[in-house]
C-alpha cells in the first residue's frame, strides 16, 4: 500500500457477540496478517470494544500478546476496560451509552480520548502540530486524520 500509513487502528468485535471465539481470532489473525502484508512499518492499534470480553475483548488482547510474542512488536492494544461499567447490553441507558450499548455523544467523546490518550502514549510523541505544547490542538490535529481518505 502506498503510501503505507504510520498507523492503522482497528475496532472490530462489538457486533460479532454470536461468532464462536475461535472463528473471531481466525478471521482478526488473517485481518492482522493482510495489513501486515500491505503495511510492513504501520504501527497497528487494536481496540477492544467497550463491551467487554463477551464482545472478544479478551480475544483481542490475546491475539494482541500473540502478535508481540510473534516478534511483530508494531501491534498495539488499546483497552477500552476502565470504560466497561458504561456499556452494558440489554440494561438501558448509561451515561456513555444512550441505550447500553451504542454510545452516546458523551460517550463518543469519552472514548476517542481514551483511544488517543493510550496511543499517544505508544507513540511517545503527543505533539501532533509541532508546536511545542501538548493541548487539545494537538489531539484535534490527529482526530482530522481519522475519517479522511488517502487517495
Amino acid at each position: 500500500l502506498l503510501p503505507e500509513p504510520d498507523y492503522v487502528f482497528c475496532a472490530m468485535g462489538t457486533n460479532d457477540s454470536t461468532v464462536s471465539s475461535q472463528d473471531f481470532i481466525d478471521a482478526y489473525m488473517e485481518w492482522l496478517g493482510a495489513v501486515r502484508q500491505a503495511c510492513p512499518n504501520t504501527k497497528i492499534f487494536c481496540v477492544t470494544p467497550p463491551l467487554g470480553d463477551g464482545w472478544h475483548a479478551a480475544d483481542i488482547r490475546a491475539i494482541v500478546t500473540a502478535s508481540n510474542a510473534g516478534g511483530d512488536k508494531n501491534v498495539y492494544l488499546i483497552d477500552t476496560a476502565p470504560l466497561e461499567s458504561q456499556f452494558r447490553a440489554g440494561s438501558g441507558a448509561t451515561t456513555l451509552a444512550y441505550d447500553g450499548v451504542h454510545p452516546s455523544v458523551y460517550g463518543q467523546a469519552m472514548l476517542g480520548s481514551l483511544i488517543a490518550i493510550e496511543s499517544q502514549k505508544t507513540l511517545n510523541t503527543p505533539d501532533f502540530n509541532d508546536d511545542g505544547t501538548i493541548d487539545f490542538s494537538d489531539f484535534s490535529e490527529f482526530a482530522s486524520y481519522w475519517l479522511t481518505e488517502i487517495e
